[in-house]
């Protein structure tokens, strides 16, 4: 026959085990929070590390927006559509803007951050890209003869034939 000291015990025991069980989840849980919170940190911080913040522009400000559509022939077409107007700052770095004068492209928009600022150079930037290419040619060719490097600092691994 059981004794009311027995019970009594046996109670004591169970309210011990489940109180030592409830300690040890709860710390459980507050480690893997501290784990998944230093994590996300460090992903954040890696995330983070070749980002820059985007350029912050103004109403009335002339702006660049990147080409979305797919479609065939677009190989040889601009990337950008410019210049647009930018008419209203809305938030998280997104802007309404407006073309300015008539060339290809939506009339009215809004669009995130424009890439690029728009330079009232040459119409869709073609002068700044044949710049660029004549200004980093390596070679020399001469008519009837063979390549040679204008650059002597180049590795000897490199042959001209």
């Amino acid at each position: 026959m059981k004794q009311k000291e027995d019970i009594q015990i046996k109670h004591l025991l169970e309210d011990e085990l489940s109180e030592q069980f409830i300690n040890k989840r709860e710390t459980l849980r507050n480690e893997a929070k501290e784990n998944i919170l230093r994590l996300q940190a460090e992903n954040k911080k890696q995330y983070n590390k070749h980002r820059k913040p985007a350029y912050n522009y103004k109403p009335g400000d002339t702006v660049a927006i990147q080409r979305t559509q797919f479609g065939t022939g677009l190989k040889l077409r601009p990337k950008y559509f410019e210049p647009y107007e930018v008419t209203k700052v809305n938030k998280h770095d997104r802007y309404e803007v407006q073309k300015i004068g008539q060339h290809e492209g939506p009339n009215f928009t809004c669009s995130p951050a424009p890439r690029t600022a728009w330079s009232s150079g040459c119409p869709c930037g073609y002068q700044l890209l044949a710049d660029h290419f004549r200004s980093h040619d390596r070679t020399e060719v001469t008519r009837g003869s063979q390549p040679t490097w204008r650059d002597s600092s180049l590795p000897a691994a490199i042959s001209t034939r």
